[in-house]
């Protein structure tokens, strides 16, 4: 009687272990929707710097043209160049 008893449980336990063991099929349909958000998330940040150089193109222009202390643009041309610096910097 004790061998049946013990068979019987074992079953049972098996069962349990098993219908346990169906959970980890579902949190692994969760990993690659979490990865490619990763990833998404890692391009985005990868190309915000291309992103912001793009928009504010003429600000790095009129900062490289005061920095230069040998040939400076005329005072209108750097007056244009603040103009657009300006607006470019508020773009951004």
């Amino acid at each position: 009687m004790k061998k049946i008893w013990f068979a019987l449980f074992s079953l049972a336990l098996v069962l349990a272990l098993g219908a346990c063991s169906g959970n980890s099929g579902q949190s692994g349909a969760k990993k690659p929707a979490k990865s490619a958000t990763k990833t998404a998330l890692m391009n985005f940040y990868m190309n915000l710097t291309n992103h912001i150089n793009a928009q504010d193109r003429d600000l790095n222009t009129y900062e490289q043209a005061i920095a230069k202390t040998d040939e400076k643009p005329p005072k209108t041309e750097l007056a244009t160049m603040q103009k657009e610096a300006q607006s470019s910097a508020e773009n951004v």
